[in-house]
């Protein structure tokens, strides 16, 4: 349904969609199972009752949730790598 319109905003024929499909959907299947895998440790670090499985926990949560949805924007958008900077840092 959107398909053509987002291939057509993105200039990319039908051979460079198909060379940047498969490494983009792989990198989201990985990061789904990263994110997935994050959500079942969390649950077993809610009994944790120290500075450092809190700490733990929320770095899991950071590279299992937060990583790969950058990392998947970052490859579905076709952004620079300038435009890095920018995400973690916005403007004033």
């Amino acid at each position: 349904m959107l398909g053509p319109s987002w291939q057509r905003l993105s200039d990319l024929d039908d051979e460079a969609l198909k060379q940047a499909l498969c490494p983009a959907f792989s990198l989201a299947f990985v990061g789904s199972l990263a994110s997935a895998w994050c959500l079942a440790g969390f649950f077993n670090f809610t009994h944790s009752s120290d500075f450092l499985q809190g700490s733990l926990a929320g770095l899991s949560f950071f590279l299992g949730l937060v990583a790969p949805a950058m990392a998947a924007e970052h490859v579905f958008g076709r952004a620079a790598p300038s435009s890095w900077p920018s995400t973690f840092c916005p403007p004033v």
